[in-house]
């Protein structure tokens, strides 16, 4: 692995990319990434089946929440973030 540089060289690199989505490819190999040992889809699945309702905060660009195969009837979704 590279020397990541100065914490002013990453704050550049980092204020040059979009934030858009939530691809981190452009981290390169300085982004360790571990599985977590439960699936958080499939439990929001599960508990998304008996709920008649389904609150997303921080849901960035909607995506994960519009490609969920059941959302309950009443589904609101918040984003800090403007649009």
């Amino acid at each position: 692995m590279r020397d990541a540089g100065s914490l002013d060289e990453l704050l550049r690199e980092a204020n040059e990319h979009p934030v858009g989505g939530w691809d981190f490819a452009w981290l390169r190999n300085r982004l360790i990434d571990h599985p977590l040992p439960w699936d958080y889809e499939a439990m929001l699945i599960a508990f998304a089946r008996n709920s008649p309702d389904l609150l997303d905060l921080g849901t960035g660009g909607g995506e994960f929440l519009a490609e969920l195969g059941h959302r309950p009837p009443r589904t609101v979704a918040t984003e800090a973030w403007p649009a």
